[in-house]
């Protein structure tokens, strides 16, 4: 089977004289595995894995700061802490992540960092 997932991305701006619209898109991505995992998972400060359930491989990320105030990274632990994703308060993101284990990491307090990752 092919393009079990659908990813739709789109973007409307407007300042001053400045406009740039970008109709939604469509990408169609074929999904080796059957599994994925969708949680609402509390992050505080120090990095933490974000729990993975049963996936075997880490593909697809979306994910969505749930905090009013606080931003959150997202990253991997190579010898330390490497961010490869900021959402601030209330932003989504979605993303293929490299990473077999990703972390996340609030910036003063926790936040709930809602996220669902697709199997690679």
């Amino acid at each position: 089977m092919a393009n079990e997932l659908k990813l739709r991305f789109g973007a409307d701006f407007a300042k001053g004289s400045a406009a740039v619209a970008m109709d939604v898109q469509t990408q169609n991505i074929t999904i080796a595995g059957t599994r994925y995992i969708r949680n609402v998972q509390t992050v505080g400060t120090g990095a933490e894995a974000l729990l993975l359930g049963d996936l075997a491989t880490v593909g697809y990320i979306i994910a969505h700061n749930l905090d009013a105030t606080n931003f959150v990274e997202i990253g991997y632990d190579d010898t330390g802490f490497k961010n490869m994703v900021t959402l601030n308060a209330g932003e989504y993101a979605q993303f293929r992540s490299s990473q077999a284990a990703p972390q996340a990491r609030a910036d003063t307090a926790a936040v709930e960092l809602e996220y669902t990752i697709f199997e690679a």
